[in-house]
């Protein structure tokens, strides 16, 4: 049931005979403006506003003009050009659509819920099941839709999100953010992802996200499972830049399957808080420390690779009053790990080293002979610049795609 206020009509209309659907059998051609109207369809439970929406039809394509809608919390505004309409619901065709996005506030959580197909896209010859509360989101097929999102504010699970600028693509069973650039508390972020749905237990990502001047404290609870995959991380606070480039398969609860993960990732910063005093103490006696050394860092840049279930740490520098340490190292998903401690440069003239293993709860610490030399460099690594490359091979290839 549509209401309006004011409708403007300026257009023919063709009818199809013999034609049940509404869509398709009332073919309108013109201009159409509609002012402060309400939509109530049994397919949305809120009612939609409409406080203007203009727009024109001719030859099976419809171009928006001006429009304002706001639904539940989201409230936007849509121009650009929406056409293949007929044969996508005739269910022969693709759904085109290329529009900028514009939003003082969007509820993706609420939007999701509503676009998200029935299954997923290996699943289309299974009996759709009624969409669920916990359910993933499951990218619709057959369209093939264009945003230019500008945003100011966007409520996701339970953070509030900021200026979102950048692409999302929709193209037949996959979703790619390119290049989108948003600002969450404490931290500007570039991602570029692409997600597929192939079942409902079985979801797909890769990501390439970027982090600027984070607070190391909070990237944890922006992405709790990086403290699994990178545990060191809570041993710091400071704030920092952080780059992380990975793909892996989730269960339907967005839980990684851990045994597909690949990725890499990079970390830098300068100033940082050890927070774990005790196994502090415990390393620096070890090595000697001066009893005035503080569990400050300069500076700290490391880069790690992550495949499946194991986690390496590149050789990476970390300097701290009058001392300069290398270290690298190993660890595991189930918390265990191994690394290697080497002074570099101490006031002291004896060159130490320490082996860290164990568990957190079960540390080890014992001195053994230094792995690096006086002057060793550790070499940036291009696991970083590999992840990406990788990715965007695999969005290319998506966005190449043709349709039958």
């Amino acid at each position: 049931r549509v209401t309006a206020e004011s409708i403007a009509l300026k257009f023919d209309v063709k009818e199809n005979y013999g034609v049940d659907n509404a869509l398709l059998r009332w073919v309108p051609t013109g201009n159409i403006t509609i002012q402060n109207g309400n939509i109530d369809t049994y397919l949305v439970p809120e009612t939609i506003q409409i406080p203007i929406l203009s727009f024109t039809s001719q030859n099976d394509s419809y171009e928006i003009t001006k429009s304002k809608i706001i639904l539940g919390k989201s409230d936007f505004s849509l121009e650009g050009t929406l056409w293949n309409v007929e044969p996508y619901l005739k269910k022969e065709g693709v759904l085109k659509g290329d529009f900028s996005f514009k939003s003082n506030v969007t509820d993706i959580n609420r939007l999701m819920d509503l676009t998200s197909a029935d299954v997923g896209s290996e699943e289309v010859n299974t009996t759709p099941v009624p969409r669920a509360e916990g359910d993933p989101y499951l990218v619709p097929l057959n369209v093939d839709l264009v945003l230019k999102t500008q945003i100011d504010q966007a409520l996701f699970n339970n953070s509030i999100i900021k200026n979102i600028n950048g692409g999302v693509v929709v193209k037949d069973g996959k979703l790619i953010l390119d290049d989108l650039k948003v600002e969450l508390p404490g931290s500007k972020v570039i991602v570029t992802a692409i997600y597929r749905t192939p079942r409902k237990n079985h979801l797909f990502i890769g990501v390439d996200y970027h982090m600027l001047e984070v607070e190391i404290e909070q990237l944890l609870t922006i992405i709790p499972d990086l403290d699994t995959i990178m545990p060191m991380l809570k041993s710091f606070k400071g704030k920092g830049e952080f780059h992380f480039v990975a793909e892996t398969y989730m269960f339907s609860n967005y839980d990684l399957k851990r045994s597909t993960i690949r990725g890499a990732a990079a970390i830098a910063g300068q100033d940082l808080v050890l927070m774990d005093g005790e196994t502090f103490t415990e390393i620096s006696k070890t090595l000697m420390f001066s009893k005035k050394t503080q569990n400050r860092v300069d500076s700290l840049a490391a880069e790690f690779t992550l495949y499946k279930n194991e986690i390496d740490v590149y050789p990476f520098s970390l300097k701290m009053d009058k001392y300069r340490a290398v270290i690298s190292g190993k660890h595991n998903l189930d918390m265990s790990f191994i690394y290697h401690i080497s002074l570099v440069e101490s006031p002291i003239l004896v060159k130490l080293g320490v082996d860290v293993s164990g568990t957190m709860d079960d540390l080890k610490i014992r001195p053994v002979v230094p792995r690096y030399a006086e002057l060793y460099r550790p070499a940036r690594q291009d696991a970083i610049t590999n992840e990406q490359l990788n990715l965007k091979k695999m969005i290319r290839e998506a966005l190449m795609t043709k349709f039958e």
